[in-house]
């Protein structure tokens, strides 16, 4: 869950690892999306730089987070 103007799920997710890198995705989306508030970030110790980015590609996350991304005016 990243709260913004009310909470989003970004998604649901098999592990804790995986929601943890999703959470982090979900923070660099709204980041690029122009939102400057200061989400902290997961670090997870058990997955190597490699493995992290192989999920952080993979993952999905929630239709109705990215569709209110989309629909933020650009900066």
């Amino acid at each position: 869950m990243i709260h913004i103007n009310g909470n989003y799920l970004v998604g649901t997710y098999s592990s804790e690892e995986k929601a943890a890198v999703a959470y982090n995705k979900a923070v660099d989306l709204a980041h690029q999306a122009g939102i400057s508030k200061n989400f902290p970030e997961n670090y997870i110790e058990e997955l190597s730089a490699s493995s992290y980015a192989d999920i952080y590609q993979q993952i999905s996350l929630s239709p109705k987070y990215l569709s209110y991304l989309k629909g933020l005016p650009r900066k």
